[in-house]
């Protein structure tokens, strides 16, 4: 994307403001976009698409990716003006102190319940018993990778493009090697780890693979505020389109995992059998009271999630048929991801169609594909912090920031609230918590989808009034 050669050690804003209207609707815009999936998620009307459900790419997984090629821009661009301003060392000791002040506000953030309820059974935990969770889950959420992955490609900000690509590549075998050693599986609570609850957004080694998005970031700022007049867009559009189609090609290794069919038809009849024998014995239990054994088919992870055996690679290159061997579309779920509901007596006729769970959360369809594909390495999963994941993600936040410079710096345009949301994104993220929680205790989780919508448009006008206060009033929160 970048063609510079002594440029790549400094790049320096062409402007005197050193502010680039296309990466602040950017931001502006991936805000909004969290704020959206993030209130919508706890709820059960809420589309598929705005879903995490960590076994494909949705709308939702593409805005974490967006934050951190933000991240990976802005600190290309302002860490040269620093280093030429105040020297090397000091930017680089700014730079630690302001991202070990976003991690502390991070822990701040993300707090949790107690571990314990008395001091008898937190002093038995002991550190061990409590930090684990906190690392796995509650800490490492966006800000906290935002300072770690910030921290992590520190070394490598002011030099050339091959040293950053390379730094990039290595940090990604090292989250293959540390993933097969333990990581995928410790991440997503499986194998020797059972129990021991799911990671979020990769877990404390995420950063390995969010390296990938931020390290895009810099080089496309070298494209943009390194150029001599307009930056060369249609190369970065089509290094966009490749980065994604590398990205797509990674997650094809996800089909090696597809369960043979004739297993699937036994484990589905055992299945059914099995229930059967359950119903029967539970006859005097009420149906949403009763229990049922898990079985083979619940099993969501593969065996080895990361490396497959002999035969299911085998297997995999024997297929004939070249369908069977690549990947669904980004943003198109694997199959079985929408099966019809198990609909109780109880419950009132399905509506039919996408609407109709939209407007009945009782009709929300099942997600069954780990049935017919179990989790692994090679899928696109935020959760894992998969690099088909990062990869796909990183070039379609270089394919979406094409078009805002297209749009902001050709064209002129602006949105007023994108501009408000982007040049407070912290004090946006802190915010948006906050209000959410104001609104949440007065729409239960199983509203129909009118009633989401109406409490979701109140949540982005209080976000947007009190954000567009603090920017009338020059407040802007910054570390």
């Amino acid at each position: 994307m970048s063609d510079t050669a002594t440029k790549d050690v400094l790049v320096v804003p062409k402007s005197g403001s050193g502010r680039i209207t296309s990466l602040d609707q950017f931001r502006g815009y991936t805000v909004l976009g969290m704020f959206l999936v993030n209130y919508l998620g706890s709820f059960a009307a809420c589309p598929k698409i705005l879903l995490h459900t960590h076994d494909y790419i949705s709308y939702a997984d593409t805005i974490m990716p967006h934050f951190l090629f933000a991240v990976g821009f802005s600190f290309r661009l302002t860490f040269g003006r620093r280093a030429q301003k105040e020297g090397l060392a000091a930017a680089n000791w700014h730079m630690v102190r302001r991202m070990l002040g976003l991690a502390l506000v991070s822990i701040v953030i993300y707090h949790s319940g107690p571990p314990a309820e008395t001091w008898a059974k937190l002093t038995e935990k002991g550190f061990s018993g409590v930090l684990p969770n906190l690392l796995k889950r509650e800490w490492f959420q966006t800000l906290m990778h935002i300072a770690v992955t910030s921290l992590w490609i520190l070394p490598v900000i002011r030099a050339g493009a091959g040293v950053r690509i390379g730094w990039m590549v290595f940090s990604a075998l090292l989250h293959f090697w540390l993933s097969y050693w333990f990581n995928f599986e410790w991440t997503n609570g499986s194998g020797p780890f059972e129990g021991t609850g799911n990671g979020i957004d990769g877990g404390p080694l995420g950063f390995l693979t969010w390296t990938i998005p931020a390290i895009l970031g810099t080089l496309a700022c070298d494209a943009v505020a390194g150029a001599e007049g307009r930056p060369n867009l249609w190369k970065m559009l089509g290094w966009s389109f490749i980065i994604m189609g590398l990205g797509w090609l990674i997650s094809c290794g996800t089909r090696i995992y597809d369960v043979p069919a004739n297993v699937i038809e036994a484990q589905l009849e055992e299945r059914t059998a099995r229930k059967q024998r359950e119903d029967e014995a539970q006859k005097d239990v009420a149906k949403k009271d009763r229990k049922y054994a898990a079985g083979p088919e619940d099993q969501k992870l593969a065996d080895n999630p990361v490396i497959p055996s002999k035969a299911e690679l085998q297997a995999y290159l024997d297929r004939e048929d070249l369908s069977e061997k690549l990947a669904e579309p980004p943003f198109v779920p694997p199959p079985h991801s929408c099966d019809p509901p198990v609909v109780n007596e109880d419950t009132p006729p399905n509506r039919g169609g996408f609407m109709g769970w939209l407007l009945d959360p009782n009709q929300r369809p099942e997600n069954n594909a780990h049935w017919y594909r179990k989790w692994n390495y090679w899928m696109m999963s935020q959760r894992g912090g998969t690099p088909a994941y990062l990869v796909f993600s990183g070039g379609f936040s270089l394919f979406v920031y094409v078009l805002f410079y297209v749009a902001c710096d050709i064209f002129g345009w602006s949105l007023g609230i994108f501009r408000s949301f982007g040049v407070n994104a912290l004090a946006a993220y802190i915010l948006h918590s906050m209000v959410g929680g104001a609104i949440k205790p007065f729409v239960p989780r199983d509203v129909p989808g009118w009633y989401m919508t109406v409490s979701v448009l109140l949540f982005f006008l209080i976000n947007w009034i009190i954000i567009r206060h603090l920017e009338k009033q020059k407040l802007f929160l910054k570390l």
